[in-house]
């Protein structure tokens, strides 16, 4: 379990948003690269997904912020990424608006369907710890001050197990720096390079992340 400092003063609430400018709102794109552990003869590894959650705090008066549970529902209620195709490369699968001062503590997955292609024959895959969700700690979050873009790591290991093919998540995010932001990134499917730069961050964050969790 993540354990994740929260302002002292907040209130909770739950909200779906989309992505449309609006005054004292920031743009917050969301991307996603994977360097999957794959069976031998894998092809493709397949995530379909039906929403990306975001946990935020958003200011409020007198000094105090909202707790946020923001939802994205990609267009059509669902897509899907190959993470075979991630290695290296960022890509954007979602992007909001969310209040200018806004902090991101974790991002996530909904979960549909995951499936594998091995030497040509498609397994359906499930997730080992069950259920339906994935979720990444943003160890350091930083309020947005204008539009910027949240880079993902999910780090899958696929199995095969007795009962079948499992895959073991494991996810870690960070804030890229806004100097890498650039307007075309809030398009879903657009796609990046992984800077140096963004790879030390995320190797930091996963260290970091191990430690909040005592592995």
């Amino acid at each position: 379990m993540y354990y994740v400092s929260l302002p002292a003063t907040s209130t909770a609430s739950s909200r779906t948003t989309s992505s449309s400018p609006v005054s004292g709102q920031s743009v917050l794109v969301v991307q996603l690269t994977d360097p999957p552990q794959v069976p031998l003869g894998t092809s493709s590894l397949n995530l379909t997904y039906s929403a990306v959650n975001l946990l935020v705090s958003e200011p409020a008066s007198n000094g105090q912020v909202t707790i946020s549970y923001v939802s994205i529902t990609p267009l059509g209620g669902s897509a899907s990424i190959d993470l075979l195709h991630l290695q290296n490369v960022s890509q954007t699968i979602a992007s909001t608006n969310l209040f200018t001062g806004s902090a991101i503590y974790t991002i996530g997955f909904t979960v549909e369907s995951v499936t594998v292609d091995i030497n040509g024959t498609v397994h359906q895959v499930s997730l080992a710890l069950g259920g339906t969700a994935i979720n990444a700690i943003l160890v350091h979050p930083v309020s947005l001050n204008g539009s910027a873009a949240a880079l993902i790591e999910l780090n899958p290991i696929v199995v095969n197990t007795p009962t079948g093919y499992q895959m073991i998540p494991s996810m870690v995010g960070v804030l890229k720096p806004q100097s890498e932001y650039h307007a075309g990134d809030q398009n879903v499917g657009a796609r990046d390079q992984i800077s140096q730069i963004d790879q030390r961050e995320l190797n930091q964050a996963s260290g970091q992340a191990s430690r909040l969790i005592g592995w």
